[in-house]
């Protein structure tokens, strides 16, 4: 009865602290999300199937919507789902490697994730959903680190299940298959074809599937929106992965359990659980974390906000299992304690910040100035907020509205960017193009950019925007704020 109170509790804890971060207008990638499960499910596949290797947290969410609607909240709320799944499933994770207090402590780990578990845990983006599916997999393998047990049949069919929808879920997902194989081979050997014939598979389905978007991609010569990464960008990921002040607690901690430990190894308590679990734990972060990071020195991937919900799951298996065998117990609660203290700090810092509703009100700004005879052009990758708050707020559908070069209206645009902007008179072709078609008495022109660090795009953008300066008369300037804009140019014709 102690361990479900417990668990109900860090559950109520964790759910509150994302909700205090579930406010607020959809940003930088949510709106891109958002709109594209507003496509009928024709046009909604048929772009799927052209321009995304992660296609399942899109088919899940446009069922979600389907039922609960298309608002910020709803569209956060099956993250929101997840998130509190994962925390109960690590519990159970942690609870059949060592014992409930193990469980406890995993579970409370994730839940006091601010810049991972709480913040993917309320968007409306797949990461909360690979997490998820990243502690059902290490469920479903922990009695083989634990014990060498043996996978019956119907477990190697939910690994294939479960390889399928992680991969599907996001590419990632491979390099934690990869890292549990080699575990596997290293303290499982017995179960490796049985694994291995499980990766292969999955592998094979998956490619099967998103065959034509790799071909896609090829043919337009795409690229990475990435640069490689330096290894400063390593080092944040691990601290990303709660709040740096909480970060820097558990890393002090773990430093001083070393240290001691290697000072005076006889005063370690005794483990209560084989070494080989904790090793594996650690291959898999290891292997989770650095393979991305070096194959991004190739193509970049390797994100320092983002790849570490990848390992989040597994790290908070593994402190559990090392604070409950080698730090005591009121020393850990105290240290969860001070965690849920600087959570609290922090979400209700969030929750008040002003910026949570700028594209909201900007766009509301934007839609209560302009006319019929205006014409909107969303430059660079403010398209997708814009969009979706246009539609949200029931935007004037007389107005004209377009995007910016024309082809990222059709894929997300961030892996076309480097290409397009090495074709610079295909560039200035398509703006002298778009402005004859706009010329018109008295109509204006309303362009949507940014600059400095939310100018993301829109170096392709300032080729429309010169060729509105030269032959077009600037009439007003608005400040406005979105994840990637910051500024709307009103233009009359000259």
């Amino acid at each position: 009865m102690r361990y479900r109170l417990a668990l109900i509790g860090i559950l109520g804890f964790g759910l509150s602290q994302a909700l205090l971060r579930a406010g607020g207008s959809l940003q930088v990638d949510e709106p891109f999300t958002a709109n594209v499960i507003h496509l009928p499910w024709a046009d909604m596949l048929s772009m799927l199937w052209r321009d995304s290797t992660m296609p399942l947290h899109y088919i899940l969410l446009k069922v979600w919507a389907g039922f609960f609607g298309e608002s910020e909240f709803a569209l956060r709320s099956l993250s929101i789902l997840c998130f509190g799944a994962t925390i109960l499933i690590l519990a159970e994770v942690g609870r059949r490697a060592e014992g409930d207090a193990t469980g406890l402590i995993a579970a409370a780990l994730f839940a006091l994730s601010v810049n991972i578990g709480q913040i993917y845990g309320v968007s409306a983006r797949m990461y909360a959903l690979l997490m998820l599916l990243v502690a059902l997999t290490l469920l479903l393998l922990v009695e083989l680190f634990r014990l060498g047990g043996h996978l019956r049949s119907m477990q190697v069919v939910l690994l294939i299940l479960l390889n399928i929808l992680g991969v599907a879920t996001h590419f990632i997902f491979a390099f934690f298959i990869l890292g549990y194989l080699i575990a596997i081979g290293l303290w499982a050997r017995s179960e490796l074809p049985k694994v291995i014939f499980a990766g292969a598979l999955s592998s094979l389905i998956y490619a099967a599937l998103t065959l034509p978007n790799v071909s896609f991609d090829a043919l337009r010569g795409a690229g990475s929106w990435l640069p490689p990464p330096q290894i400063l960008q390593l080092l944040q990921g691990y601290l990303y992965l709660w709040s740096e002040p909480s970060a820097v607690l558990l890393i002090a901690l773990l430093s001083a359990i070393l240290f001691y430990g290697a000072l005076h190894p006889s005063a370690l308590p005794p483990r209560r659980m084989p070494t080989q679990p904790r090793l594996a734990l650690a291959l898999i972060i290891a292997v989770s974390s650095l393979v991305p990071f070096f194959s991004s020195q190739l193509y970049p991937m390797y994100h320092s906000a983002r790849t570490p919900s990848l390992y989040l799951p597994v790290m908070c298996v593994a402190l559990a299992l090392i604070f409950r065998s080698l730090v005591a117990p009121r020393l850990v609660l105290g240290i969860l304690t001070t965690m849920a203290l600087i959570s609290v700090g922090l979400g209700l810092q969030y929750a008040a910040s002003p910026e949570l509703e700028a594209p909201r009100t900007s766009v509301e700004r934007v839609i209560a100035a302009i006319q019929c005879t205006d014409t909107l052009i969303m430059g660079g990758l403010s398209s997708n907020e814009v969009e979706y708050y246009w539609r949200r707020l029931n935007g004037p559908l007389c107005v004209r509205r377009l995007i910016f070069p024309a082809s990222l209206a059709n894929h997300p645009g961030w892996m076309d960017v480097p290409t397009l902007f090495a074709q610079p008179s295909a560039l200035i072709a398509e703006a002298q193009a778009t402005l004859r078609s706009l010329a018109m008495p008295n109509a204006r022109v309303w362009l949507v950019i940014g600059t400095g660090e939310k100018g993301y795009g829109h170096v392709i953008t300032a080729f429309l925007k010169d060729e509105l300066d030269q032959n077009w008369q600037l009439d007003q300037k608005l400040d406005v704020q979105g994840s990637f804009f910051n500024l709307v140019l009103v233009y009359r014709p000259r």
